[in-house]
């Protein structure tokens, strides 16, 4: 049996960015505290953030399991999001978020 269309393309997207991810430190102005504290819970990939605190009631477990405020998550959170983006380097995605651009689709 074939793979579906979506999941074909599913495949090949993997493919193409798994190899782009990047590590949470490597945005400009991380937190190292923040950092260590999430790389502690496994999550040291921006690809493991997203899927760590994708809806608000993750945020609120990662946060209470971690010790992390809730804003330094949900920071990380639009960093690794921007960071999806072709091209978009930490130092890039550290203005796109300080200028108030918090998700890929805001762009």
């Amino acid at each position: 049996m074939q793979p579906s269309l979506a999941a074909r393309a599913a495949e090949l997207r993997e493919k193409e960015v798994s190899s782009d991810r990047k590590g949470l430190d490597s945005f400009l102005g991380h937190d190292r505290q923040v950092i260590d504290k999430l790389a502690q819970a496994g999550i040291i990939r921006t690809d493991q953030m997203i899927e760590a605190a994708f809806t608000p009631e993750l945020r609120e477990s990662l946060s209470q399991r971690t010790g992390i405020e809730i804003h330094k998550i949900i920071e990380n959170l639009k960093l690794s999001d921007l960071s999806r983006l072709k091209g978009m380097k930490g130092v890039r995605a550290r203005l796109y978020y300080e200028a108030g651009v918090g998700v890929c689709c805001r762009i």
